[in-house]
């Protein structure tokens, strides 16, 4: 059995109705709030990675000033590299491992060297060698002229020789 209250029925209608409205404005108000916390932290993840992209666009930004064109960042590190490989290995192009192989039979076994002490080097090397190839030309050329003056003497002793024979004959 009902109780009987004193409360009209509309009254008792509206209450309710009134309340269940406030629960429903309030888990709104929560779901709400909660993805307005996900849209701040995703606000925040954003403006960290923009940031970011900023540094990196200043940095393609000087890339470009360095390239002195109208070139792509990307355009103008592929174009560098390709002309550091032809540069090192002569070939018009090539690939990163096939540049490294070439700077490891260049260098040997001085793997700690950079290219251009290792070509400072080389060079000294070979000015060192030209210069003994010249000393020993200049040797030669004295043995040379020392050779040509013995075979004279020689020549011209045989000639004493045959006079000296030719009389006591």
């Amino acid at each position: 059995m009902a109780a009987r209250t004193s409360a009209p029925v509309g009254l008792i209608v509206v209450t309710s109705i009134t309340t269940l409205l406030a629960l429903v404005f309030f888990v709104l108000a929560i779901v709400w709030f909660s993805g307005m916390q996900t849209a701040r932290q995703d606000l925040e993840t954003a403006q960290a990675e923009v940031g970011e992209l900023a540094r990196d666009q200043a940095r393609a930004e000087e890339l470009k000033s360095v390239a002195g064109r109208n070139q792509g960042v990307v355009d103008y590190l592929d174009e560098s590299l390709n002309e550091a490989i032809r540069t090192v290995t002569g070939r018009r192009r090539g690939t990163i491992d096939s540049f490294r192989t070439t700077v490891e039979e260049i260098r040997g076994d001085e793997s700690s060297v950079s290219l251009v002490d290792l070509i400072g080097e080389l060079r000294s090397d070979l000015g060192r060698a030209e210069s003994e190839i010249g000393a020993r030309e200049s040797t030669i050329a004295t043995l040379e002229a020392t050779l040509e003056s013995r075979d004279d003497e020689l020549a011209a002793a045989r000639a004493e020789l045959r006079s000296t024979v030719d009389r006591l004959d």
